[in-house]
């Protein structure tokens, strides 16, 4: 949408009316990408933004047309400003190689003059064995790894 700014009075019936505009504050959303095990930031995974109504988020505040798709940058993130206030949802799309992806999508309510931080995290490919110990480990602390649940986490077939 475009204004036309006028400088002098705009005239209505013969009278004089003042219009004011006021820019509404707008809110941001940075996107965080890590590896799950050591936390390091990953560049290059893909993102899907939406608001709560399906409706893909442009980049620009609407200047640029991205179908809502997004890549984290060399810090392992995406930084959108200029967001009005909603519920946003974000669904990582695409993985990057060695990695485990993510599909389970996280909401977000962005707020006037707020920025909201998401993480998600990646497995990387190959660390099932890590993920079972440390679920097993967390239901109990005697847990110890049978012979069965190490061949299941890393794929071997019994030699029976």
């Amino acid at each position: 949408m475009c204004w036309t700014i006028r400088r002098r009075p705009l005239r209505f019936w013969r009278q004089t009316v003042t219009l004011e505009f006021r820019n509404q504050p707008k809110g941001s959303l940075i996107i965080v990408k890590k590896d799950a095990v050591t936390g390091k930031p990953l560049k290059g995974v893909t993102f899907k933004v939406t608001t709560s109504s399906g409706e893909f988020v442009p980049d620009a505040e609407g200047q640029i047309s991205s179908n809502g798709l997004y890549y984290t940058d060399e810090n392992g993130q995406i930084v959108l400003s200029g967001l009005a206030p909603d519920t946003y949802v974000i669904t990582e799309t695409a993985s990057i190689s060695g990695y485990v992806l993510d599909s389970t999508p996280q909401t977000v309510v962005v707020n006037t003059n707020d920025t909201q931080t998401l993480t998600f995290t990646n497995t990387p490919i190959g660390n099932d064995f890590l993920t079972i110990m440390s679920e097993a480990a967390a239901r109990s602390s005697r847990w110890m790894p049978t012979a069965e649940s190490v061949s299941r986490a890393f794929g071997l077939k019994s030699q029976r």
